[in-house]
């Protein structure tokens, strides 16, 4: 029962934290509800994530040891996304988003977000990646039920933090491929509003007045 009511509370706290951050798409950014969320996000987005990293961390999702072990891991990175949410609200609230500091800030929120999605894909792949029937009642196993047999319990906190290691390198690898992208990107497009500069359009009402004014 316990159990349920705090699956109850995640789904309550993940809806919450979803209708913050798609309100402004919602009602689009000059509304004025979305402009309050807005400015609600730089306390709700941590906040939210660091109680869902509290319940993650106290809450016994599967009983098996690297299962625990890796909740554990996810709990910690979760409170990291609060974290890193936080210092970049408020970096860009004193910083313009040009800024150097500010660009760093989404940097580290990107790879918080980044690392959270590797680690729960991973859990995927080394824990639930289908069920064993051969045992009763059906349980979910992975590539490590299928590797990593019989580990001492010292053994499974080290190969958990060695998946750690691996989803953490993946992550900085996607986020700095993604942060060279984006800056070719602007490059690119700096310098075509550079090649169209010098040839502005111009008005032909603006033209006509400027014909009649050279003939006054």
């Amino acid at each position: 029962m316990t159990a349920t009511f705090t699956h109850c509370t995640i789904y309550v706290l993940l809806g919450s934290l979803f209708l913050f951050m798609s309100i402004q798409d919602i009602l689009g950014p000059a509304h004025p509800l979305a402009v309050k969320a807005c400015l609600a996000r730089i306390v709700s987005d941590p906040a939210t994530f660091a109680l869902l990293g509290l319940l993650l961390r106290v809450h016994q999702h599967d009983v098996r040891p690297m299962p625990v072990a890796q909740h554990n891991l996810l709990a910690q990175i979760v409170v990291l996304v609060a974290v890193c949410s936080l210092v970049s609200a408020l970096v860009h609230k004193f910083v313009a988003p040009s800024h150097r500091a500010a660009k760093a800030t989404r940097l580290l929120l990107a790879y918080a977000y980044v690392l959270m999605g590797m680690w729960l894909s991973q859990m995927c792949l080394t824990l639930y990646l289908t069920k064993d029937r051969s045992v009763e009642p059906h349980v979910f196993v992975g590539l490590h039920d299928m590797y990593f047999k019989n580990l001492k319990r010292r053994t499974i906190e080290e190969v958990a933090r060695m998946y750690l290691a691996l989803s953490g390198w993946f992550s900085i690898v996607v986020v700095v491929a993604l942060a060279a992208w984006q800056e070719d990107s602007e490059q690119r497009d700096g310098q075509t509003r550079m090649q169209r500069e010098p040839y502005a359009e111009v008005h032909p009402l603006d033209q006509v007045d400027d014909e009649a004014g050279n003939h006054s």
